[in-house]
């Protein structure tokens, strides 16, 4: 978090992290330093994400149960995939998913610390088999898990 906030100037111009700016750079994560979406191409890609949400939303409606789980798991690959932010993404994505959560009349999902290391591996594998449902499959085996770990 040590960078979280900062003001960045770049060839394409200065924005602000901690004002929810998109990010004006090119990044890169992971032990392979994979890149992801070239700065000038996020704009269009939130906005399509946007309105694919939008579509699948109103299509969902009140299907079962594990459709509305696997829309807002979708909906967070998608957008971490996007990565629209410098830093953050992996926390905002998570809010956003568990605000679709809320509002299909879910119980919004968690990703416990002890988890953390299969979800990321899970999105690092759905990126590299371009196959989400991989991603969907673990963050719906915790979320059930969690559900019972409470119940208990």
């Amino acid at each position: 978090m040590r960078r979280t906030g900062s003001e960045y100037s770049t060839i394409a111009g200065t924005f602000d992290s901690s004002k929810g700016s998109l990010r004006l750079c090119n990044v890169s994560a992971g032990i392979r330093g994979r890149s992801y979406l070239a700065y000038n191409k996020v704009l269009r890609a939130v906005d399509d994400f946007c309105k694919w949400l939008n579509e699948g939303s109103a299509k969902v409606g009140n299907t079962n149960i594990a459709a509305r789980y696997r829309l807002s798991f979708e909906a967070h690959f998608r957008l971490v995939t996007i990565y629209p932010k410098v830093d953050g993404n992996g926390r905002t994505t998570r809010q956003v998913m568990n605000m679709i959560q809320r509002q299909l009349g879910l119980v919004p999902s968690i990703v416990r610390k002890e988890d953390k290391g299969e979800y990321i591996q899970s999105l690092v594998d759905s990126r590299e088999n371009d196959n989400s449902t991989i991603t969907q499959d673990v963050m719906l085996r915790h979320h059930i898990a969690n559900l019972n770990r409470q119940v208990s």
